[in-house]
């Protein structure tokens, strides 16, 4: 019984911590991001607005 709860306890642990992040890799996603109120934790060099997605760390320049 034990070597059945235990595994499932950690999966269960894991997946209740886990934070979901969200990576823009165009401007417009950006934008449709910001608007739905969902800050996104990475963008891509090209996403200049809103003025707050500039301070958010680039990923992409391409």
């Amino acid at each position: 019984m034990a070597k059945r709860f235990l595994p499932l306890l950690l999966w269960l642990t894991c997946a209740a911590t886990a934070m979901p992040s969200v990576v823009t890799l165009a401007p417009n996603l950006t934008e449709l991001a910001f608007a739905a109120e969902i800050t996104p934790v990475n963008v891509s060099a090209f996403s200049d607005y809103p003025p707050a997605a500039q301070q958010i760390r680039e990923v992409a320049n391409w």
